[in-house]
């Protein structure tokens, strides 16, 4: 029997993590699998051959998305001649919607069969996608049952398969392994800084959560801090960032969100799946998102959550 062919896009570190886990958990139901997309390391260890890697679509907002068109209608230009070579068997695409309806609309005319996995946010803000959606998508797994009821009514099948991080979440470390490995003292409480996962977003936050920092820190001199960071954002700090780290003595947390966030008392963040993996570890949090005036006067008009 022929290996199942799979193209994969997964825009980001969080939706790169969900699609490991999907790739091994199709592996242990179906056998082996040929599988190609878009993702990041992790994809890779479970043996996906990456057209593009993650990081080189790291952009967020109008007004960064507008000055990387060339980047993006190449790389669906070399999407396009790959999937008409390998004939993909299925797509999953996973949210990151507005890259990812592009590709659904070049797997519909190649007749590729597209399984939508993890909703866009369409019930949040520009819900006009919610027919898009609806007719280039074979198939939609959504991961909240209220998604079910939203897409009522569309020409499309919609399955609520469960949250991916429900039910297996859990810190890699204990809290004193945790302090141990981090230089933190495991009697003080701990105020955990998550500025992002894409080096963009670190530049736009870290400083102004180091600004709190300062602040939490001149009032409450028994508080200490960590940032949590990936290798690839903690490459691309520049020298005042490492600076101002060094100042406030704000540990380096490298790749284990989980821990800090487990093991914080309060968490600074931009918004993400961070939030809801602090709000399934019972973490008090203040989220933030700064982005361009741009983007943020265009999002305020499409923003349908009150």
């Amino acid at each position: 029997m022929a290996e199942l062919k799979l193209f994969i896009s997964a825009g980001d570190p969080s939706g790169e993590r969900h699609a490991a886990r999907l790739i091994r958990e199709l592996k242990a139901l179906a056998g082996p699998l040929e599988i190609s997309g878009i993702g990041g390391p992790a994809m890779q260890e479970e043996g996906a051959r990456l057209v593009c890697s993650q990081d080189k679509l790291a952009v967020m907002g109008l007004a960064e998305v507008v000055s990387h068109l060339g980047f993006f209608w190449s790389l669906l230009r070399t999407i396009r001649r790959q999937l008409a070579q390998d004939r993909p068997d299925l797509m999953v695409l996973i949210d990151f919607p507005d890259f990812n309806l592009r590709l659904a609309g070049i797997a519909k005319k190649a007749g590729i069969p597209v399984l939508y996995y993890i909703s866009p946010q369409v019930w949040a803000w520009r819900g006009g996608r919610k027919r898009s959606l609806a007719r280039l998508a074979d198939r939609m797994a959504v991961v909240f049952p209220f998604e079910v009821d939203f897409y009522r009514g569309e020409d499309l099948d919609v399955e609520f398969v469960g949250h991916p991080l429900a039910g297996d979440l859990a810190p890699r470390y204990t809290r004193e392994r945790f302090c141990s490995l981090n230089r933190l003292d495991p009697q003080r409480p701990l105020v955990g800084l998550m500025p992002g996962s894409r080096a963009h977003e670190v530049s736009r936050h870290l400083e102004l959560f180091l600004a709190a920092a300062r602040r939490l820190r001149d009032r409450r001199r028994e508080l200490q801090f960590a940032a949590g960071l990936l290798p690839h954002t903690a490459a691309a700090l520049t020298p005042r960032q490492s600076a101002l780290l060094e100042e406030l003595e704000v540990r380096r947390v490298m790749d284990d969100s989980l821990s800090l966030i487990a093991h914080s008392r309060l968490l600074l963040t931009k918004s993400g799946t961070t939030t809801m993996e602090a709000a399934l570890l019972g973490t008090p949090m203040v989220i933030v998102y700064r982005t361009s005036p741009l983007s943020f006067l265009i999002a305020r008009r499409l923003v349908q959550v009150k």
